[in-house]
């Protein structure tokens, strides 16, 4: 088993920082959410996993997270896409299990789709396919937009900056209005009591995920972000189903 750290990868011009574990496979890729950071709890907890059973992991930090407001704000859904895909393509080679938590989990369905011959299974934790226009512009309302659109930024409040830029580029990679062509095995969990993303997206996303093979997994008293014990356990085995 090998151990790195602070890989500097270059996408598009700009530079993302992965760690990697280079162990058995299948390995794991996790794709993060709106500014988390590869530290967060569930990538430090798969890093943990991954390290006691010797399994490949990688985790990584999009352009802009970790980094200046200025920085962040820059940051386009398609720019991130890229750089999760470059990731599975030059950072891996044997099918890998994509997990991704929230807008990770939009990313994830977008790689896999892509990157069929890379992709093993999908494991999304809160999966928040279109959640700008379907979430995001709803909760803004009329005024919330009429700002947006002046000003270019809004703040969100609890650290939550959203840029008109972003939500404008995103329309470019909405899933949820006709079929995702994804034909691995594909788990999607979600808590009945997110208070950011409806776990009905979820559903929706199952149901037009092409797979034969797809499963949601409602968490009843589960909330967005799903880190606690039992949730890292439920998804570890989720994860380990897979890898059989």
């Amino acid at each position: 088993m090998k151990i790195e750290k602070g890989l500097v990868l270059p996408v598009n011009g700009l530079e993302i920082t992965v760690d990697r574990i280079l162990g058995n496979g299948p390995g794991v890729v996790f794709f993060g959410g709106y500014s988390s950071v590869r530290f967060g709890e569930k990538a430090s907890a798969l890093w943990e996993w991954a390290m006691e059973n010797g399994r490949s992991f990688i985790r990584f930090d999009y352009s802009g997270h970790g980094g200046s407001i200025e920085e962040f704000t820059k940051g386009t859904l398609g720019q991130w896409r890229d750089e999760a895909l470059a990731v599975v393509e030059e950072l891996t080679r044997e099918p890998q299990i994509l997990v991704g938590s929230s807008m990770g989990g939009w990313i994830s369905l977008l790689v896999a789709g892509r990157l069929p011959e890379k992709t093993r299974a999908v494991v999304t934790v809160a999966c928040a396919a279109d959640f700008t226009v379907n979430v995001v512009e709803k909760k803004l309302g009329k005024e919330g937009l009429e700002v947006l659109s002046s000003e270019g930024i809004l703040d969100l409040g609890g650290g939550t900056i959203m840029t008109k830029r972003f939500i404008d580029e995103s329309r470019e990679h909405l899933l949820l209005g006709a079929p995702i062509e994804i034909n691995c095995p594909a788990h999607l969990i979600h808590g009945l009591s997110d208070e950011r993303i409806p776990w009905e997206t979820s559903l929706k996303a199952a149901e037009l995920i092409a797979s034969g093979s797809v499963a949601v997994e409602l968490v009843k008293s589960g909330d967005h972000r799903l880190s606690t014990g039992a949730d890292i356990s439920r998804l570890i085995a989720r994860i380990e189903e897979f890898s059989v």
